[in-house]
């Protein structure tokens, strides 16, 4: 009984320590500069976070995976001075050794996402957060984007996609009609979303999240598809990226692409053409502007940090395309991570369950049932025919 208990508080604690590092990233957004109660409240959540792991065992090969991590966090913090790196780990050791750590993660990064996204736009409703406004041409007129309270006119759905892959990971056992419903009610959000952002990415982004959806026997069984995205920072990071930037990068007529993908292009050629490919990266200077996730770790963070990356990547893939939904999940933010630096743990948290995976499995031998799909096909099945009794 004893043990039960402690079990439970400590999934408590490990919860509380999930949405406090997840709030704190809110708070930066609210308040638009750190301070030194800012720089409090990370330092007290990852004092707590240390005081929880400690009370952990973990084995020899999972310490030294974890040195692996945090050389990683070194390597990715030295020219960029981010702290995701570490705090992704944080969360993998917090909920490796759960029995459904990877669900129990997502939910509460989900519904704790949810709430504080209300938030900071029922803030900027109410006057407390300012518009960061830009202006695009639409049909020859100049129009004004509306960042919502967030920090970019992209911000908005740079959250709010995070979340739509977190509800159709955690409704994976409800019925087809409540998964097209969802969907319906993510669409009009996403529209209502567009019409104040003019995001264009956003929107792109969630119709492929619908086409996967729909065509996702066809699109998540293909296996050049597989082989895509599991060398993803090879395939569309490095050969993609640099394809289009020489391709593109300097094409200013009408309806090019690089006009089409507001000169992206043309900042990942300058990008390019203005700095080397160093071991650990490159301090960019404000003119720069980078959105490529892909082109900001190579360039910003360096080809160690990048190849990282492509190693977890890589690595944790066998495991992931096993389950559909993080099949699924994987495919949007390696598509997402093209067109924005989607890097950040409240924005991003396939990282974190790239890490979770690693820590968890050792070799081949965890591959033998452990085809989820099979399970939660199972469970869909029975409720759809239970609809249809019904």
């Amino acid at each position: 009984m004893k043990v039960k208990i402690e079990i439970k508080k400590t999934k408590i604690i490990e919860g509380i320590i999930l949405i406090g590092f997840i709030l704190y990233k809110y708070i930066l957004l609210w308040i638009r500069d750190p301070n030194i109660y800012t720089n409090l409240t990370i330092i007290g959540l990852i004092s707590i976070s240390f005081l929880i792991l400690m009370q952990k065992k973990f084995s020899r090969s999972e310490i030294l995976k974890v040195i692996i991590l945090f050389l990683f966090g070194c390597a990715a913090y030295y020219n960029s001075t981010v702290i995701d790196i570490f705090v992704a780990t944080i969360f993998a050791m917090l909920y490796v050794r759960e029995k459904d750590g990877i669900k129990d993660f997502i939910k509460i990064f989900t519904y704790t996402s949810i709430i504080l996204y209300v938030i900071t736009i029922l803030l900027f409703l109410l006057g407390f957060l300012g518009n960061v406004a830009s202006q695009r041409y639409v049909n020859e007129y100049l129009v004004e984007r509306n960042s919502l309270g967030f920090m970019h006119v992209n911000s908005p759905f740079l959250h709010f996609v995070p979340i739509v892959l977190g509800l159709i990971y955690i409704n994976r056992e409800k019925s087809a009609t409540y998964k097209f419903i969802t969907i319906i009610v993510v669409d009009i959000i996403s529209i209502v979303l567009y019409n104040y952002t003019l995001s264009r990415t956003g929107v792109i982004i969630i119709i492929i999240l619908n086409i996967i959806m729909i065509f996702q026997k066809y699109i998540l069984n293909n296996k050049i598809i597989k082989y895509v995205f599991k060398y993803a920072f090879i395939t569309l990071g490095i050969f993609l990226t640099f394809y289009i930037a020489y391709q593109f990068g300097n094409d200013f007529t009408e309806g090019s692409l690089n006009k089409m993908l507001s000169f992206r292009p043309k900042l990942a050629l300058d990008a390019i053409n203005t700095y080397n490919i160093k071991p650990l990266g490159n301090v960019f200077e404000e003119r720069i502007v980078l959105d490529s996730l892909y082109l900001r770790v190579l360039l910003g963070a360096g080809y160690i940090s990048y190849m990282f990356y492509t190693y977890f990547q890589i690595k944790t893939f066998k495991y992931i395309e096993k389950d559909k939904y993080l099949y699924l999940i994987l495919i949007v933010f390696s598509i997402y991570q093209l067109f924005e630096n989607v890097v950040t743990y409240n924005m991003n948290f396939l990282l974190t369950i790239q890490f979770m995976l690693y820590l968890k499995y050792n070799d081949e031998k965890y591959l033998e049932d452990k085809d989820i799909n099979k399970k939660y096909e199972l469970v869909e099945k029975e409720i759809d025919n239970e609809e249809e009794r019904t």
